[in-house]
């Protein structure tokens, strides 16, 4: 098989295999728009504005980057979900002992996770749309700032669930162990609220925590519409993004794959 051909290969089935789930369609869909509708429409009411660096904006529209941000984590999580079963079938030692290129069976798992997160992105923000009366205005920007942001976030958030996945044999532990990895990232982040608002204690997690740089970038161009703000937090998530694959690229492809 050529480079392009194993990325393909494993790009198309990975997809495939996680648009035919319905349990990883549920959780791909239906929670970040329950988070959307039930979350941020029900606290909009208790919270009608929100202080962002000195700008006051609706509770909807401050917490919109936010559920982008769970949404490109909810979706990254099942990537390590795809693994962990291509485990437990076998079909990961047909796969390792055919001409599949390593390094191209990794890519093509995080590719697909980003495709997936794109399209999900865009339905998120259909609905944020129609949800805010007006009040999140769609710019163009987007099409730049948004793509970029998801890409960079599911690089290293996939990154993630796959290490647990090539590390824990058992379904249980790794459920348990992926549930107590990502499920406190959600609230050690600024997905939510402000950072200030965070006990010291927790702050060091947050920093390097890449859920608060992708909602941070995001807020920045949806409230601010600050282009040095933007890239000021897209190049810290570069960082720990970069670091969480090269991280992922070495337990796979150096450990688990070889």
């Amino acid at each position: 098989m050529t480079m392009m051909s194993d990325l393909w290969v494993v790009l198309e089935r990975d997809i495939r295999i996680r648009t035919r789930s319905i349990s990883m369609l549920i959780g791909m869909v239906i929670i970040p728009v329950a988070y959307l509708i039930f979350l941020a429409v029900g606290l909009n009411r208790i919270i009608p504005e929100m202080q962002y660096k000195g700008i006051s904006t609706p509770y909807l529209v401050y917490i919109f980057p936010g559920i982008l941000a769970i949404t490109v984590q909810s979706t990254s999580r099942m990537c390590g979900n795809v693994l962990h079963i291509e485990k437990r079938s076998g079909m990961l030692d047909e796969l390792l002992s055919s001409p599949l290129n390593r390094n191209q069976l990794l890519l093509g798992k995080i590719i697909s996770n980003t495709i997936l997160c794109m399209i999900q992105a865009v339905f998120i923000i259909a609905i944020a749309y129609f949800l805010s009366d007006g009040w999140i205005r769609v710019s163009y920007w987007y099409i730049v700032v948004i793509p970029a942001v998801v890409f960079i976030s599911s690089l290293g958030l996939s990154g993630l669930s796959l290490v647990l996945a090539a590390k824990i044999e058992a379904e249980e532990t790794f459920n348990t162990s992926l549930t107590l990895l990502f499920w406190p990232m959600m609230f050690v982040s600024s997905a939510f609220y402000p950072v200030e608002v965070m006990p010291r204690i927790l702050l060091p997690f947050m920093k390097v925590n890449p859920l608060t740089y992708t909602a941070e970038a995001l807020r920045e161009m949806v409230i601010l519409e600050s282009w040095q703000g933007t890239c000021q937090q897209l190049a810290i998530l570069s960082v720990i993004s970069l670091t969480l694959l090269a991280v992922t690229q070495y337990v796979l492809v150096k450990v688990v794959y070889r």
